[in-house]
């Protein structure tokens, strides 16, 4: 068993445990307190497993938290919202819970002992953890014990061919992966590497591998599961070889178990400093989100490509953050030629300002990432429907796939560059020992 591979119709074997300890890592929708229903998620740890084996003062390493880790999904309402927040929305990602699972318990919980796979349904009792106890946890999964990359380091992983042409926003169902990509379609640059994980692992399409022919750097928009799990999910298995060796630069943020089990496994990571606002390397730029430490959506990173073809500022990838923690918005012209959506086309502020597009009628285009059939009800039609109000008409607006249609029988790998017309495959180099890559870019 492993929690973070993919085993695609076979159901891996899981002990489940006793007891886990367990931090809060998101909810759904992000602005819990105005939501009568919503759901919370937590990353737990087998509680007797990580006792027994003192994790606390032995460190992490690849594998160590591969069988002992799970994700919680609790439906909270009025009744259930006071257990299981009984500290304040700023501090409630580095504090924990204690869950015993029993007949007896009564908060109803769904547990993930895999990233992709069905969750068991069952009941918990739940616990606060001691102040002491909860401290040592933080501090087992942070990110204390990785140094800041310099921005030489952040400069040599971000350089890129003369040849980046324009961008592709893959359709990886309910997730994020976007890249910066050649003329012949081979990505250059990856932004987020993420698909539909949990309840949303069947908007994943069937048969996708990734091309690593050109040896990308992903850039991490923030550590949330469905923006990095494809690393060790492809079905053709050796881009998974590819994706963990390769460089990865990530924001530091608050981790809990699951995220800190993955970030051991990576090979090459350049953590992104708190104090670095933004780095630009000819016609691409990564800025460091402005929002709350304590939201992973608005404080990671996020990046600017200007294409030569570019009218306005070039493309903008937002990963979840909103467009007011966006540096690249707030201090430079909001027109862009294309936009990579915030939170697969989720809820929109009435208070929000949005990007626009070039004054002329140049090419532009606003694209979404989310997948079919969703449990979010992602994207928004009211948001989408808000972006005509800043100068994108509906032909600006491209899906990753047609709603009208089952996502794995209609991939919609988007292509965003005025030169080129669709690719329809990416061109087969004798040297790429990736040859069964399948990120067909076919609309835009």
């Amino acid at each position: 068993m492993n929690f973070y591979t993919f085993f695609g119709n076979e159901t891996p074997r899981f002990e489940f445990p006793r007891r886990v300890y367990a931090c809060l890592d998101s909810t759904e929708p992000d602005d819990y307190l105005s939501s009568e229903e919503f759901f919370a998620f937590f990353e737990a740890i087998d509680g007797d497993y990580l006792d027994h084996q003192n994790i606390e003062k032995k460190g992490i390493k690849a594998g160590v938290l591969d069988k002992s880790v799970s994700v919680l999904e609790i439906l909270c309402d009025k009744n259930t919202k006071d257990r299981l927040f009984p500290f304040k929305r700023q501090d409630s990602n580095t504090s924990w819970l204690e869950f015993i699972f029993s007949e007896d318990g009564d908060i109803p919980v769904k547990q993930y002992p895999n990233l992709f796979s069905e969750p068991r349904i069952c009941k918990a009792t739940v616990n606060p953890v001691s102040s002491e106890k909860a401290k040592r946890l933080k501090k087992t999964f942070s990110m204390d014990d990785f140094t800041d990359a310099d921005e030489h380091e952040l400069a040599e992983a971000l350089q890129l061919y003369p040849i980046a042409k324009g961008a592709a926003v893959y359709d990886v169902g309910q997730g994020n992966c976007n890249a910066i990509v050649s003329e012949a379609a081979s990505p250059l640059l990856y932004f987020d590497f993420g698909g539909g994980v949990l309840a949303n692992t069947s908007t994943y399409p069937s048969n996708l591998s990734f091309c690593f022919f050109r040896n990308p750097t992903i850039v991490l928009s923030h550590w949330d599961w469905d923006h990095w799990s494809s690393a060790q999910r492809t079905r053709c298995g050796v881009a998974d070889e590819h994706a963990i060796s390769t460089s990865w630069i990530v924001p530091r943020q608050n981790l809990g178990p699951v995220h800190r089990g993955f970030l051991a496994k990576l090979q090459d990571i350049l953590v992104w400093p708190d104090a670095l606002s933004c780095l630009n390397i000819r016609n691409i730029t990564v800025w460091k989100c402005n929002g709350p430490p304590s939201n992973r959506n608005h404080s990671g990173l996020a990046m600017v490509f200007k294409p030569s073809w570019a009218q306005a500022n070039g493309i903008l990838f937002t990963g979840d953050s909103d467009y007011k923690y966006i540096r690249a918005i707030s201090t430079n012209s909001v027109e862009f030629d294309g936009i990579v959506v915030p939170h697969h086309g989720g809820k929109i502020g009435n208070n929000t300002t949005l990007p626009s597009p070039p004054q002329n009628n140049s090419y532009h285009r606003y694209c979404v990432s989310f997948g079919h059939g969703n449990k979010y009800g992602h994207p928004n039609e009211q948001s989408l429907a808000k972006y005509s109000q800043y100068g994108w008409a509906v032909q600006n607006e491209i899906l990753t796939q047609n709603k009208n249609k089952p996502l794995s029988n209609n991939p919609g790998h988007i292509w965003i560059n005025s030169d080129m017309n669709p690719r329809t495959d990416i061109p087969r180099n004798p040297s790429c020992n990736l040859r069964n890559c399948s990120l067909r870019l076919i609309k835009g």
